[in-house]
């Protein structure tokens, strides 16, 4: 693909006037790559008194490095070698090398054994001259539905992901029969119990895994007893189920602790909840504490303005009595009141502990003692 030259020009300044043989296709001293053939040429000058001089130019032909032209390529895993080289265009030259090196040298990918990516054809001319070309391999994996199994879930369980159950990560299949969640969430209070297929599809095959869902009913226990500790510095539940099994409770239906104690509670309404560790046992029930503040400040800055007990709305109070360190009462409270101000008829009292009574009906006399600060 070089341009034309003169060929005189590498003759060291010969005379004027030879012809050349073979001649040259363009009639002169110029030499066309593309049209004139490699081989020996001769220049020859003659005169009448010295007679004929030659000198002989051997000129060789070296084509261009032709490594073809790349292309990108998609295979499954379990495909047949594939010879990289055939899979060039055009017309490349053989005798090239690939980089990164194919682990069994032969010019043949095995998906088995090599890895995905793009492999480069480098050949490479007398003259030092290269050329490059691409081939991009991307292995398509096999679907990978997992593995069959079992489950069985309680009715009132959270939600599972079949994908995690089957062990697969490849997502893009279909369900028989369809999930209420449109994905591979199985809701235990919305899907049946049954045979879930899953099959995935994709240009290297088809394949299917089942899951056998047992979804089962709540159990509910009867046998406990629920203690409660309050109108201390230390109000706590504890729950206490008559069976072996384990269990694992909860006081808001979503965060569940081991232990079957609850300690350090503030007065009020608490819903108690017990499952059955790897069971559908269940336990639900609605527990008060009693609290009140330790201390409470009536300056009217809207902070512990009020001493109040907590926990006692829809209770059956008969009394709320409050008593100054000498036993006199002071405030006889109205359930229904928001809490004493710290006043005795319109009066402030002093700054001091007071006591309280809390009579309910059906229940053992509740006491305690406050700080009134000011």
């Amino acid at each position: 693909t070089d341009t034309s030259f003169n060929l005189k020009d590498y003759l060291n300044n010969p005379d004027p006037g030879g012809t050349w043989s073979p001649s040259l296709v363009s009639g002169t001293d110029l030499f066309d790559p593309s049209l004139d053939t490699e081989g020996e040429y001769t220049y020859t000058i003659e005169n009448s008194l010295c007679g004929t001089s030659s000198a002989v130019i051997d000129i060789k032909i070296t084509k261009e490095p032709n490594a073809g032209i790349g292309t990108i390529i998609e295979v499954c895993e379990n495909s047949a070698p594939l010879n990289l080289f055939n899979l060039l265009q055009g017309d490349p030259d053989s005798e090239g090398i690939w980089t990164p090196a194919l682990k069994n040298d032969d010019n043949r990918f095995y998906p088995k054994i090599d890895d995905p990516g793009i492999f480069t054809y480098t050949v490479t001319n007398e003259l030092g001259e290269t050329a490059e070309a691409t081939v991009e391999v991307k292995i398509i994996p096999l679907p990978d539905p997992g593995t069959d199994t079992n489950l069985e879930i309680c009715i009132n369980d959270s939600p599972v992901d079949l994908f995690e159950l089957l062990g697969t990560n490849q997502k893009t299949g279909t369900w028989m029969p369809e999930l209420a969640s449109n994905t591979g969430v199985f809701d235990p209070s919305l899907d049946s119990s049954g045979e879930y297929t899953y099959t995935l599809t994709n240009s290297c095959g088809s394949e299917r895994s089942t899951i056998n869902i047992d979804v089962l009913e709540t159990e509910t226990f009867e046998d406990y007893e629920i203690k409660t500790s309050e109108f201390s510095s230390n109000n706590n539940i504890s729950i206490i189920i008559n069976s072996n099994n384990q269990f694992e409770y909860s006081l808001d239906g979503y965060n569940f602790q081991k232990d079957n104690t609850f300690r350090n509670l503030r007065g009020g309404v608490y819903q108690v909840t017990a499952i059955e560790v790897g069971g559908c046992g269940r336990i639900e029930d609605t527990v008060v504490i009693f609290g009140y503040p330790n201390f409470f400040t009536p300056n009217n800055d809207g902070f512990n303005d009020l001493w109040q007990l907590k926990g006692i709305n829809n209770m059956d109070i008969e009394s709320i009595r409050i008593f100054d360190r000498y036993g006199n009462l002071v405030c006889l409270l109205d359930p229904n009141q928001l809490g004493w101000d710290g006043t005795m008829n319109g009066k402030k009292m002093p700054e001091n502990d007071y006591w309280f009574e809390v009579k309910i009906i059906g229940l053992d006399l509740l006491k305690g003692h406050f700080s009134l600060i000011r």
